[in-house]
């Protein structure tokens, strides 16, 4: 079993498509989107050797905040947490990992900047990770 905690963060910014402008109304160009997302994941490994091979599935508790100059909504919603990836031990107490990693949760914001107004929407994010990993014995 495994805790773990990230935070996503990215400006909306104006974007044309076929001659309209693509703004919708809960995010507009100048809007900032944070994702703050916190899965219990079960963890299937294979220790043995230098290459170790691993996979993670979880549930996610998952926020969603929109906030600009004159609007600011959240929600939150339960999610699911895949990753799969691989270890190499360099030495005894120190290792290479790299892993992909996919959430996906469903948002509802009631009161989008308008009154009555309302925009339903899917989160997936698909992630590429690689970093060291230190051992403590």
């Amino acid at each position: 079993m495994e805790v773990e905690g990230f935070v996503t963060r990215s400006r909306v910014i104006h974007q044309i498509w076929s001659g309209i402008p693509a703004q919708s109304v809960i995010a507009g160009a100048g809007e900032q989107v944070r994702i703050v997302t916190t899965a219990l994941n079960v963890v299937a490994r294979y220790p043995r050797g230098r290459l170790q091979p691993y996979a993670r599935i979880g549930l996610a508790a998952v926020n969603a905040t929109v906030s600009g100059p004159s609007l600011s909504v959240s929600d939150s919603s339960p999610g699911l947490n895949l990753l799969a990836g691989v270890k190499l031990l360099l030495t005894e107490r120190a290792a290479v990992f790299c892993e992909g990693r996919y959430t996906y949760a469903s948002f509802q914001f009631e009161d989008a900047g308008l009154a009555g107004t309302g925009v339903k929407g899917v989160y997936q994010a698909p992630g590429f990770i690689a970093g060291v990993a230190w051992h403590f014995k």
